[in-house]
């Protein structure tokens, strides 16, 4: 057996990795974002920047993880 099947196994995997962190992950974050989005809304102005605070932390964990994704996808040929 060539290296051929090991390497389509590892960008197979890959590609359920990518599936899963932008199924599961990015869309969770992206939910909990918008949940304090709409909460910030009811709460007094200190609150309301940190929770400011956490959404742009979110939003920069979102982009971390797509920053990833594209790393794991295999070169164009």
């Amino acid at each position: 057996m060539g290296r051929g099947p090991a390497r389509r196994a590892v960008f197979e995997d890959r590609d359920r990795i990518v599936c899963e962190l932008h199924d599961l992950v990015i869309q969770r974050l992206f939910s909990g974002g918008v949940r304090l989005q709409l909460i910030a809304r009811q709460v007094p102005e200190p609150g309301a920047v940190q929770i400011s605070t956490v959404i742009s932390d979110l939003d920069h964990a979102i982009e971390e993880v797509r920053r990833s994704i594209f790393d794991l996808r295999p070169p164009v040929a």
